[in-house]
């Protein structure tokens, strides 16, 4: 199973951006999961 880190409230890299919420995207090897419980589309800007 591999867990990224998308979008997080809290962060100390520059990498990852914060904003209220959380975002995982979750893979196994049958499933892609797109987690998002945050208040935007941060996710989408930071998948480009």
């Amino acid at each position: 199973m591999i867990v990224t880190t998308l979008v997080e409230n809290t962060t100390l890299s520059k990498e990852i951006k914060n904003t209220h919420g959380l975002c995982l995207h979750i893979e196994t090897l049958n499933h892609k999961i797109l987690f998002d419980l945050g208040p935007d589309d941060l996710f989408i800007r930071k998948s480009e």
